[in-house]
């Protein structure tokens, strides 16, 4: 006589949780670039001097541009809640079968988590089992009675497993659909963000270059510095030689390792692109961003190496 409750057993609502967390930083960060793109076109349209039609397109670009960047944030927060329900209902499940399997136990059962199995050998009739406490005797029947409630009990929670189950799945979904919206297209070489300020402005294509106040020459660096830096920090990440392989063609497609990079199709910036510039990292500040950058991919994937394979499927990281 046997009961089987599948890979509950198994799961791990804290990850559901954590991936939470990574949601939210990314709504955190679009709306922290959403205020920041206002702020510098109004900066620039002041520098400028501009006024009547050029100030009016100019406002009304960025205008739609900060729409479309709060609901995307909006969505990432919807994202986070679903993640946070599934890894609740998980938990729930796994929390009240982790109960029922000690019960099992204490009767003499025979429990495997690993397969997620309970199961028990009915002896003849009429023989007493002990548990292992030695408190109770137990009849054929009361631990046919004992497996067959336990059966019920997760035939109850089944749907509430399944529910979480197709939540997390529509979540993921939803995720990787924003993400793909929100990343930086490809970019051939002859159209790589350019690191001088003064190359870019507002216009029919262009976005805002990096920020027009500030001289960043303290923290800037040629591509080089900046790849033995990250290369300095692979061990303590236990990452290996591939990885780090991994981790230069990431970053060359993104920004070829300069600091001062701005996609100005999205406003992503820095080594690794990002969106929120003063909240995640100072523009030209290179540690700060590959640090950054190094512990995405950690908690995001585990390694440069996965990070390097959803980029080639997914187009995007």
């Amino acid at each position: 006589m046997s009961v089987t409750y599948g890979d509950v057993m198994k799961a791990d609502p804290s990850m559901l949780n954590k991936s939470a967390g990574v949601w939210k930083d990314w709504a955190d960060a679009v709306l922290v670039h959403a205020g920041y793109l206002k702020e510098q076109v109004g900066q620039h349209i002041e520098k400028q001097h501009w006024d009547g039609p050029p100030a009016v397109l100019a406002r009304g670009k960025v205008d739609g541009t900060h729409a479309g960047l709060l609901n995307s944030a909006e969505r990432l927060r919807s994202v986070e809640g679903a993640l946070i329900s599934a890894g609740k209902a998980f938990d729930e499940a796994k929390n009240t079968l982790v109960g029922l399997t000690s019960e099992a136990q204490s009767y003499g059962l025979d429990v495997n988590a690993e397969t997620g199995r309970l199961s028990y050998t009915a002896p003849p009739v009429g023989t007493v089992v002990m548990d292992t406490h030695g408190k109770k005797a137990l009849t054929q029947a009361d631990v046919t009675n004992l497996v067959n409630a336990a059966q019920g009990h997760i035939n109850d929670l089944q749907p509430k497993i399944n529910a979480a189950v197709e939540k997390a799945g529509r979540a993921d979904t939803d995720l990787s659909q924003t993400l793909a919206g929100l990343a930086p297209p490809r970019r051939s070489d002859s159209d790589q963000p350019s690191g001088d300020p003064s190359s870019r402005g507002v216009g029919a294509s262009n976005g805002i270059g990096p920020s027009a106040s500030g001289d960043t020459s303290t923290h800037s660096a040629s591509a080089g510095e900046a790849q033995a830096y990250a290369k300095s920090l692979m061990a303590q990440y236990g990452w290996d030689e591939s990885d780090w392989e991994s981790l230069v063609k990431l970053w060359n497609q993104e920004s070829g390792w300069n600091a001062n990079a701005v996609n100005p199709s999205s406003g992503a910036a820095g080594i690794p692109q990002a969106l929120g510039h003063g909240h995640v990292f100072d523009l030209g500040d290179y540690k700060a961003q590959i640090q950054w950058g190094l512990n995405y991919i950690r908690d995001r994937y585990g390694s440069p190496n996965a990070a390097w394979a959803h980029e080639v499927s997914h187009n995007w990281y």
